[in-house]
């Protein structure tokens, strides 16, 4: 795991990352009769969103998150939820205090920080037998850019270099796609697509969102913070002087059972 991945990046990550479809939390509802009763692990939870979120359908939540402030911001947000806990540690180090079995395991946005294959066979053992794992994301390498999105881009690269940094190193996308990963497992596989969902962004959700990224955490600008605003806002302003922006997202959720659905 990088060190210091998201360090300053809590608050705008609560604050302007999207919030998943609906359609997420009806799918895993529906998938694993979540009814109130069992135990929820929201591995690499950030500021808690989707733990929040699914609170309810559960007797336990558990978040667990290697980076503090996003644990901070998380119980900030959950005050006062009564059946969440919040782990500031990684995920192999929390499994060696777990004491009860796991009725769903989720991950939004982080699994690719983890060494996927050997998380799976981890994680295994502690999930229920009608249990399993659910990885949300949103992010599509096919997906044509917007022309703002192709424009912020090149600002981006222009103040933050080519490498896409990553807390104290860089990162690469994995080639290997989280659906072949989650086949080649133990778990019993499906695979669900949202409804497309249309995003209205303005030049402060844009930023803000950009600075809530682990490439584009706002410590690496250093002293030119303004005028890497400045410079967006321009680009901007150039496209659409009204300020406002959209972006056009699909979900994909993998599911892992662990056992076979009949």
């Amino acid at each position: 795991m990088y060190k210091d991945l998201f360090k300053g990046a809590a608050p705008y990550y609560s604050k302007y990352r999207p919030s998943y479809p609906e359609e997420v939390i009806e799918y895993l509802t529906s998938t694993f009769q979540l009814n109130g009763t069992g135990t929820l692990l929201d591995v690499g939870c950030g500021p808690g969103q989707m733990a929040i979120r699914l609170s309810e359908k559960f007797e336990n939540v558990i978040g667990v998150d290697i980076e503090k402030e996003m644990i901070e911001e998380a119980r900030r947000l959950a005050d006062p939820l009564p059946n969440i806990t919040w782990h500031h540690c990684d995920v192999d180090s929390f499994l060696l205090t777990v004491s009860c079995p796991i009725k769903l395991v989720t991950l939004a946005k982080s699994f690719h920080w983890l060494d996927r294959k050997s998380f799976l066979e981890k994680i295994y053992p502690y999930i229920e037998e009608d249990g399993g794992i659910g990885i949300i994301d949103d992010f599509n390498v096919a997906q044509p850019l917007e022309e703002w999105q192709m424009a912020f881009r090149e600002v981006v690269t222009k103040w933050y270099g080519e490498r896409r940094r990553a807390g104290n190193s860089t990162y690469t996308h994995p080639s290997q796609s989280h659906k072949k990963v989650l086949q080649d497992s133990q778990f019993y596989t499906q695979s669900f697509e949202c409804s497309p969902v249309t995003y209205r962004w303005t030049p402060e959700s844009i930023i803000g969102h950009h600075y809530s990224l682990s490439y584009g955490l706002k410590h690496f600008l250093k002293g030119s913070v303004e005028d890497f605003e400045a410079d967006v806002k321009q680009e901007l302003a150039r496209i659409n002087p009204d300020g406002e922006f959209f972006e056009h997202r699909s979900t994909r959720i993998e599911i892992g059972r662990k056992r076979r659905i009949s």
